[in-house]
């Protein structure tokens, strides 16, 4: 009797120990396929691999590599006031001091108007460097269509049958010597003064106010 009593009290005891150990709150199931269900998993614990975050590595801040083969963006060609291949020469830079350009900026604007007609006609004299040796004129000049005076170099072979870079013979019939006449509007040189102010406004307006009319002479 008293084993009975002992060996009942003993199934008591593993019964109450059982359900301390593992309380309701960690309670979860088992499906057919022996795979536990979502209630063993914490809260925001992910189902892959251990948890963490199921987001993607591209929503995570880091940058997305380039697509192999892509080329990169070409260098832009350097601003004309830093273009080695075209400089103003000692007459023109006795003309902008003449005309009284004093503003760093505004030289800078006249210059680069000259130097912009003059690049665009580079490839006609089959040129490679150019120096501007007046600014855009036809008072004075044996040549009354509006022009710029400039000096042009190109690479030609030598007697050697190397290339060296030599100064271009003059295009103009009326010029002794290497300086070319460039004309502002080589479409139509005839009518350059349509041209100057269109694409020389800041020269125009220089010449404008130092002589002191709204159409000056060129």
């Amino acid at each position: 009797m008293r084993f009975s009593s002992l060996f009942f009290i003993a199934i008591i005891a593993v019964s109450v120990t059982a359900r301390i150990a593992v309380p309701d709150a960690v309670e979860f199931s088992i499906d057919p396929r022996g795979i536990a269900t979502d209630a063993m998993l914490e809260p925001g614990k992910s189902k892959f691999f251990g948890g963490g975050d199921s987001s993607s590595d591209s929503e995570s801040g880091g940058s997305t590599p380039s697509s192999p083969g892509t080329s990169r963006p070409s260098s832009p060609e350097p601003a004309l006031e830093d273009d080695p291949n075209f400089d103003m020469g000692k007459g023109g830079e006795g003309q902008l001091a003449r005309l009284g350009v004093t503003d760093p900026a505004e030289r800078t604007a006249i210059e680069n108007e000259h130097k912009r007609i003059v690049k665009e006609q580079m490839s006609k004299f089959d040129a490679t460097r150019a120096e501007i040796e007046k600014l855009a004129h036809a008072k004075g000049s044996s040549d009354p269509k509006i022009h710029i005076t400039a000096t042009l170099y190109g690479y030609r072979k030598n007697k050697s049958g190397s290339m060296s870079l030599v100064t271009i013979p003059s295009s103009f019939a009326g010029e002794k010597g290497n300086f070319h006449h460039i004309y502002v509007n080589p479409a139509n040189p005839a009518d350059g003064l349509s041209v100057v102010k269109a694409k020389m406004p800041v020269y125009y307006a220089a010449l404008q106010k130092k002589q002191g009319k709204k159409d000056p002479e060129i």
